[in-house]
């Protein structure tokens, strides 16, 4: 019997490169991933920072969108109830429903802000959206400015069903509506004992 003959690891050049290479690239991708998370920190320190100023009046004249993204602003005018739109299929507490998304007509002004006002469960029928309940008169919304949805994944043609609308598309809704829009979607937060989540 012939003793075994030793074996020595001498891998092709080619691996070790291929092995370095991923090492580097791991490396790599945990700086980004660390990079990626100090700018959310960051962000979340403005976020807290917006929250706990009062919030900015807005009109037609005095806006700046740069400038108010995120932060919490006061809105003073009254709503359009028949340009609202549901957005389906939105979850709450594991239950189907909507957002209601409804333009604010600014006092003394022929420009709207579009407010997101919450969330209403789905009724038995999908046809037809659920009844809300809306203030009657000029009213004050509080809540944060948000940037419009610039991409989303549309799986058909047909996005919108009378008041029924998959996804909001701002300049869909500028051209459905006619309306003069802000820039922006007002992300209410106050309550406004409306029965809306």
């Amino acid at each position: 019997m012939t003793a075994p003959v030793p074996r020595t690891f001498a891998p092709a050049w080619w691996a070790t490169l291929l092995m370095a290479a991923g090492v580097a690239l791991t490396v790599a991708l945990g700086f980004w991933q660390l990079g990626r998370a100090d700018t959310k920190q960051a962000l979340q320190r403005q976020i807290d920072d917006y929250a706990r100023q009062p919030p900015l009046k807005i009109d037609a004249k005095s806006l700046k969108e740069n400038d108010i993204f995120l932060r919490r602003i006061a809105a003073h005018g009254r709503f359009e109830v028949r340009h609202v739109v549901y957005l389906d299929n939105r979850l709450h507490k594991h239950q189907p429903g909507y957002h209601v998304m409804m333009p604010l007509r600014l006092a003394d002004s022929d420009k709207y802000v579009l407010v997101n006002r919450g969330w209403v469960a789905a009724g038995r029928e999908r046809q037809r959206a659920p009844a809300v309940k809306t203030p009657d008169g000029d009213i004050t919304v509080v809540g944060t400015a948000t940037a419009p949805s610039a991409r989303f994944l549309e799986l058909s043609a047909q996005v919108t069903d009378g008041n029924i609308w998959q996804n909001m598309a701002l300049e869909r809704y500028r051209e459905a509506t006619k309306l003069d829009l802000l820039p922006i979607i007002l992300q209410q937060t106050d309550a406004l004992d409306d029965g809306l989540n």
